[in-house]
């Protein structure tokens, strides 16, 4: 046990003890030594391996050693750039103290995470394609959802820029044709009775809203529903007929 005399050295042979033959000395001054990670002890499930290259310098473990990881089986050389930082990273949290073994259990947590079956180069170009089509399929989704809420929006932009106003008939055919044009027919919508300056709300919906569905006549104040499939085509014509009537 000799050859293990600094602390360096010592931490070292407690990570052969672990590794055995996965962990190879290269040199002693400075120490110099390659270990294979994998993430589990049974080598049929271990789709991913990498081999890490370290150099433990004279100030060790005052300074961080300098760590190179060596794509070993599984991985592609962006897994190799995220593991190289996250090991750099885990080595700089232990400046002070002996950071071996946290550093390698580190990268075998990150295999474990990613241990799978390599795929070739055809099976990645299609799973991209695939993420690429159903983001843009989620993206078309977000945008005819915000276009039926525009139109619905639109729809109502007649009542809220008439809100202060009484309900007549002029002012209810306008609204109707952009509601109709709009494709609107299970939509609806409520309207509050105003009083007009010349004429009464109970004049109003006898003349104009009742529309002949033998409903009770409203007041001023109450509430007028209105839904495209409750009425025909030809009621406004009615209307017209009758409000002629009654100047008689």
């Amino acid at each position: 046990f000799s050859f293990f005399v600094d602390e360096a050295g010592m931490e070292i042979q407690g990570l052969q003890a672990i590794f055995d033959t996965d962990l190879e000395i290269k040199g002693k001054s400075p120490w110099k030594i390659s270990v294979k990670i994998t993430p589990t002890t049974d080598a049929k499930k271990n789709h991913v391996s990498v081999k890490l290259n370290v150099t433990l310098p004279p100030e060790y473990p005052e300074e961080v050693p300098q760590i190179i990881v060596e794509l070993d089986k599984g991985l592609n050389t962006h897994h190799r750039e995220v593991l190289q930082k996250l090991l750099a990273d885990k080595a700089l949290e232990c400046v002070g103290m002996g950071m071996m073994f946290d550093v390698t259990e580190a990268a075998k947590e990150y295999l474990q995470k990613h241990n799978e079956v390599e795929k070739s180069e055809h099976e990645l170009m299609v799973e991209r394609m695939s993420k690429k089509t159903a983001k843009a399929s989620m993206e078309d989704l977000a945008k005819s959802e915000n276009k039926a809420k525009n139109e619905y929006i639109s729809s109502l932009e007649w009542v809220v820029q008439n809100s202060a106003k009484a309900v007549t008939r002029e002012n209810f055919e306008i609204w109707k044709k952009k509601f109709d044009a709009e494709g609107n027919k299970n939509t609806t919508i409520i309207f509050e009775v105003k009083k007009a300056s010349k004429t009464s709300g109970r004049e109003i919906f006898e003349k104009d809203l009742k529309l002949g569905t033998g409903e009770p006549e409203a007041k001023a104040g109450e509430v007028f529903y209105f839904n495209a499939t409750l009425y025909e085509d030809d009621d406004l014509d009615d209307l017209e007929e009758e409000e002629v009537e009654t100047k008689k």
